[in-house]
């Protein structure tokens, strides 16, 4: 009778903290159809983006060059689509740019069984030839989601890619211009500032 009632305690204790567990990896939302970025339309390609630094370009101090690109969230969500394969998890995601952070949410598959979704604000920083992307306050459904797990999920959503991930942290290395700054602003806007040499700039001017 004792054993009976200590395995009926152990199976009520399993069946509770499995549903607790159910309960918080799912997702509060989904994402819609029309945000996820196999669906937003390419607006921005890399020759636009070039015109746009071309036309930004400035002189500073000892005849140095400097230029800013301003990326909204179209054209921000065009270059993220046009720079990820056409198989990525990440065209199952959503991305916008809002209250100087972008908010991403990924749909993942937990251990091959569970549909949820991973969602972060992401800070944007850049300095010399890479950019940072900082992933905050992450949660799995609505669990936070320890570094190592995030970690593992980033490296598979970016194979393929140039990024490499430590932690919460992205960093897109070996970009063709030198950033001397990059933030998002209150307008909602990628803000990225960067140096060039002459060669570069008549390069942008072609």
């Amino acid at each position: 009778m004792k054993i009976s009632k200590k395995l009926s305690a152990i199976i009520l204790s399993i069946v509770i903290i499995g549903g607790g567990l159910i309960y918080g990896l799912t997702p509060d939302e989904s994402i819609e159809s029309k945000d996820k970025l196999a669906n937003v339309s390419t607006t921005t390609t890399v020759d636009s983006l070039n015109k746009d630094l071309a036309k930004n370009i400035s002189i500073e101090q000892f005849r140095n060059l400097s230029s800013t690109i301003k990326l909204d969230n179209s054209k921000f969500q065009s270059l993220l689509k046009n720079s990820v394969d056409k198989n990525s998890t990440l065209l199952e995601g959503s991305y916008k740019i809002e209250r100087s952070h972008i908010n991403a949410k990924l749909p993942i598959k937990l251990l091959g069984v569970m549909d949820t979704i991973v969602y972060s604000n992401i800070s944007v920083a850049g300095e010399g030839n890479n950019l940072t992307l900082t992933l905050e306050d992450a949660k799995m459904g609505k669990l936070p989601v320890p570094g190592f797990i995030l970690e593992k999920y980033l490296k598979e959503a970016l194979t393929g890619t140039s990024a490499e991930v430590k932690g919460n942290v992205i960093t897109i290395n070996s970009l063709p211009l030198k950033i001397s700054g990059a933030y998002i602003s209150i307008d909602n806007e990628i803000v990225t500032k960067v140096s060039l040499d002459f060669k570069q700039a008549a390069t942008l001017n072609r």
